[in-house]
């Protein structure tokens, strides 16, 4: 594939963190699925660069759940090349060898839009609490994100993390202020001119 536009490398970033393959020798689709608040905004981003269907479902007691598939064999066959299996504990270093440097923040927006969380509270009028988080499987290889933060700079951590019911991940953290803000520009910087999900 030639990537060759924003959409296509946000929605890449964001399949690598919520999205799943189906590929066998009578499927060949990829799947994204959220609730439906968040479907609605990142539908036109994908549909620029094919046309996606989309699937809804409500459920007792849970949010609207909207789904987008693609039907198609040269990308799924490409991602899967490319390390998006499931459970996959690799890191990204093959898909981004294939982005342009100039698009590289649309993938790492993509990205933290599926499985990122920024939270900042001004504590007084003098102090704020701002954190970020990055979520991913219990045995994650993050060199590929330490990379971009090294190249900024950025102080940061990674803890592995079990639930009392057994679940099991890896978060990587930032929590602080240049770290926040650095890495915040970088994701953001057209943010006024290109809004996607916030």
């Amino acid at each position: 594939m030639d990537i060759k536009s924003k959409e296509l490398s946000y929605a890449l970033g964001f399949i690598w963190a919520d999205g799943w393959i189906r590929y066998s020798k009578y499927h060949h689709e990829i799947r994204v699925e959220c609730v439906s608040d968040d479907i609605e905004i990142i539908q036109p981003i994908f549909n620029k660069f094919a046309d996606w269907r989309i699937y809804h479902r409500n459920r007792p007691n849970r949010r609207p759940q909207s789904m987008l598939a693609l039907t198609t064999k040269e990308m799924c066959e490409f991602l899967i090349e490319n390390e998006y299996k499931p459970n996959s504990s690799k890191p990204a270093n093959s898909i981004l060898s294939h982005i342009p440097e100039e698009l590289k923040s649309y993938w790492f927006r993509g990205l933290i839009d599926g499985d990122g969380c920024w939270y900042h509270k001004a504590a007084s009028k003098y102090s704020a609490k701002r954190q970020f988080s990055l979520t991913s499987n219990y045995e994650q290889d993050w060199s590929y994100f330490e990379s971009l933060l090294m190249s900024f700079n950025i102080k940061y951590r990674i803890d592995k993390l079990i639930s009392p019911k057994g679940h099991k991940c890896s978060r990587l953290y930032i929590e602080n202020k240049h770290g926040f803000i650095t890495l915040g520009n970088y994701i953001y910087s057209d943010f006024e001119n290109y809004p996607m999900r916030t």
